[in-house]
């Protein structure tokens, strides 16, 4: 507000609530800034475009203009600088908010249009709030300012009632710095009365008290200068000494003032204590530097420091080395226990990584439970090894958080100036590849970066992204492997097996696109295609009258798919929109599954045998599987892994557990299924032990769907 626009009739600035003009076009937007600012004592106004901005400019008294940069018609740069045109609205401060680019000549436009700062998309909303904080706290000092310096010249009859009341010191001054006049808030903010003040030099608050010989500081001072030519002056960063020697942050600012009576000239300083600003700036600062959980250093104060000990490096032909680890299955702590628990875990796991590593050495928590270890002057690879190992080692005790005792570990990358990259984001990168290969590892958690890692990531997000359309493309086919009744050799079944057609990722193997599937989240809407895809098969298969009453379609099921929420309900679907018999289905499910969250298991296994599905546990016996949660699972069929059909020609323990495997499942009243039966002996000797079903290239290959509508069709005409 400039002061050539006050009337009497306007109420104190004090009484007045600060308004906030958001402009932007997108409604979601000003919901969501506008949700922000709740937080502060301000009336918000909002606007849609431009033009509309300006109008509300116009009409009401706005502290504050927060506008999008790109806006259809007028742009954020225009409305600028029309307001910079306008009497009424050149005052107005303007924060430009954009998604757009953070380029210099960008940037650069927006303030030569007259913005007091930017905010980049996505807006943290507490520095977005520190910001606010700050120009509305200016805008409000500087009318208080403006209010008591109006006052002074225009209604001379209040005067003393307007200096005493005005919270901000007011002093009057010679040419000579001597102190004329001092308004009581001076004296309060300075410590001492404010008639002390009359007589001393004005520099004698700008040093401790008694410190220094003023009149010999005042020669030196710019501020006399100033004062010899009469002008005004504004001192954004400076400091006062209050009587009990205490110092404190200050703006001040000068005004000439002559005075006609006295044919004499001299200035008029209002200073205020501004502490707190300086506070919410050292906060700023510390959002902008340092993660708030765990105190650690965020992402860009780690950037900066590893390119400082770089240069650092270099000039002294040093090396050094980034560590860079997450935490394995964090994300199913946060799921167990909720967010607050993960987030004193991440506190816990900084404080432990601090105590291994050395005081020099900075750590930083990079994002969500990745961290970062920067090792300056190493002595070689082994000194950064032997960090990794250390840290890793302390993670072998347990955490204990809420009273409850948690076992996580890390999965630690290392990367090592020079030799695996020259510049931060090449060692970043190469220490994450590394952290990726050391959780891939069954042996070791801690990887020194190499190409061969980087050539084989690569390969990976290759396939993933070709496997996001290869559903979309047509490139996914079913492959079906019938299993047979060891006693009288019929098919008894059909396990659905997915296959990838891919000229470019031939050497992909299944395994491993299964995989990058399901860490992909892909293995959802695929999983899907592969359920109905097996379920028509069933479905006309049974309609040509080709299957035994007991014949079975299984299916594969993941993980990632047991987890999706609602899934009996939409496979439910999928049954009821083929139309095929759920007596014609079974799901398998691998025994580290079940395990994996055994209640929420049995839950999925009975809501199945509601259904009438049938479950099967898959590769039993590679599992760790308690056989009391076995016992309660709703499971029509155990599977026993080829691991141990292939060792029993030759080992007489892997016999022993295929025997008590098929006595188990049979006092369970579960059927059982021999997988990768490869010899006429292994099939021989099944049929002794009584297993009921067998599966392998010694009885089928896994063939497309018409091969084995074919062999079907012959068998149902007559005997094998």
């Amino acid at each position: 507000m400039h002061a050539s626009s006050l009337k009497p009739d306007i109420a104190p600035e004090s009484d007045r609530l600060q308004k906030v003009l958001i402009v932007d076009d997108l409604e979601q937007n000003l919901i969501s800034l506008k949700k922000v600012l709740k937080n502060l004592s301000v009336e918000v106004l909002t606007a849609s475009s431009g033009n509309e901005g300006l109008t509300i400019l116009l009409q009401q008294q706005v502290s504050l203009a927060i506008i999008d940069v790109q806006m259809p018609g007028m742009d954020g740069f225009e409305m600028a600088r029309l307001m910079q045109e306008l009497e009424e609205t050149r005052h107005i401060p303007i924060i430009f908010v954009t998604a757009i680019s953070k380029e210099r000549a960008y940037v650069y436009k927006g303030y030569l249009a007259g913005a007091v700062d930017y905010l980049f998309v996505p807006i943290d909303p507490d520095i977005l709030l520190c910001k606010l904080s700050i120009f509305l706290n200016i805008e409000r000092r500087q009318n208080q300012l403006e209010q008591a310096l109006l006052n002074l010249r225009r209604i001379t009859n209040q005067y003393q009632k307007v200096l005493d009341s005005v919270n901000d010191g007011i002093l009057g001054l010679k040419p000579s710095g001597i102190i004329t006049f001092a308004n009581p808030a001076a004296g309060r903010l300075l410590g001492c009365k404010s008639a002390e003040l009359i007589g001393q030099h004005f520099m004698s608050l700008m040093s401790p008290p008694g410190s220094g010989d003023a009149q010999s500081a005042w020669k030196m001072s710019p501020l006399r200068k100033l004062f010899q030519k009469e002008q005004g002056v504004r001192f954004l960063d400076s400091h006062f000494w209050r009587r009990d020697g205490t110092r404190f942050p200050v703006e001040y600012s000068c005004s000439a003032m002559r005075i006609e009576q006295q044919d004499e000239s001299g200035h008029v300083l209002v200073f205020q204590d501004v502490t707190e600003r300086k506070l919410a700036e050292e906060k700023l600062l510390k959002l902008a530097n340092y993660d708030s959980l765990t105190g650690c250093s965020n992402r860009n104060s780690f950037s900066r420091a590893l390119k400082q000990s770089i240069s650092r490096a270099r000039r002294k032909n040093e090396q050094l080395a980034v560590l860079f680890f997450d935490l394995n299955k964090f994300k199913d702590v946060n799921d167990l226990y909720g967010h607050s628990f993960g987030d004193k875990l991440l506190m816990a796991v900084a404080e432990r990584v601090r105590r291994n590593i050395r005081e020099e050495d900075h750590l930083a928590r990079y994002g969500g439970d990745e961290f970062a270890v920067l090792l300056d002057d190493i002595r070689g690879e082994e000194h950064a090894e032997s960090t990794a190992r250390k840290i890793y080692d302390a993670f072998t005790e347990h955490f204990v958080i809420d009273a409850q005792e948690i076992f996580i570990t890390p999965s630690i990358g290392i990367s090592i100036f020079p030799q695996d990259g020259t510049d931060p984001d090449k060692l970043i990168k190469a220490a994450d590849i590394a952290m990726y290969e050391a959780k891939d590892s069954d042996v070791r958690k801690y990887f020194r970066y190499s190409h061969s890692m980087e050539l084989k990531l690569t390969e990976t997000i290759r396939a993933q992204q070709a496997l996001q359309n290869a559903l979309h493309n047509h490139e996914f086919s079913l492959r079906y492997q019938l299993y047979f009744d060891c006693r009288s050799g019929r098919a008894t079944g059909a396990e659905a097996l997915l296959r990838w057609q891919n000229l470019n990722f031939r050497s992909v193997a299944t395994e491993a696109f299964i995989t990058i599937l399901e860490e992909s989240g892909l293995i959802v809407p695929v999983g899907n295609w592969v359920l109905t895809e097996a379920c028509q098969t069933v479905k006309d298969w049974e309609d040509m009258k080709i299957l035994p009453d007991d014949f079975r379609m299984s299916i594969n099921l993941s993980m990632r798919q047991l987890k999706e929420p609602g899934f009996v309900a939409g496979f439910n679907d999928i049954i009821q929109r083929v139309g095929v018999r759920p007596q014609r289905l079974q799901l398998e499910i691998t025994e580290s599954i079940v395990m994996e969250d055994p209640f929420e298991s049995m839950s999925i296994c009975s809501e199945l045998n509601d259904l009438g599905v049938t479950v099967a546990i898959d590769d039993f016996g590679t599992g760790y599987s308690s056989l009391a949660y076995l016992a309660r699972l709703h499971v029509g069929v155990l599977k026993i892994d080829r691991f141990f059909i292939n060792q029993s020609d030759s080992d007489d323990s892997a016999r022993t557990i295929v025997t008590a495997t098929i006595n188990l499942a049979h006092n369970l009243h579960c059927k059982v299924i021999a997988e990768g039966v490869e010899t006429p002996e292994q099939l021989a000797w099944l049929e002794t032990e009584r297993c009921d079903s067998a599966q392998g290239y010694h009885l089928a290959m896994p063939e497309d769907r018409e091969l084995v509508k074919t062999r079907l069709l012959k068998e149902s005409k007559g005997p094998r």
